[in-house]
């Protein structure tokens, strides 16, 4: 198990090559969650995707004669999307 130059075989610098795997794997996440979710244009597109959604499933509630009761995070979400539209 090598991490670099940091770990030659040695058992007692295995911790250090966990800690190290997973700070590489959270750079990954911080990365993902900096450059997509936050980008403008792919929020936008969420939104309008999630709107047209929620759009679908009420329509399918009311041809199926379903009551719509909307949950709580639907709510939430349409009062986020009605702020950016």
């Amino acid at each position: 198990m090598t991490v670099g130059i940091l770990v030659f075989e040695v058992p007692a610098l295995y911790p250090l090559a966990y800690i190290f795997t997973i700070f590489v794997a959270f750079q990954g996440v911080a990365i993902f969650v900096l450059f997509v979710p936050l980008a403008e244009p792919v929020r936008d597109a969420y939104f309008k995707w999630w709107k047209e959604y929620v759009a679908k499933y009420n329509q399918h509630q009311i041809e199926n004669g379903i009551k719509v009761k909307p949950l709580a995070i639907i709510i939430i979400i349409r009062r986020i999307i009605a702020s950016y539209s």
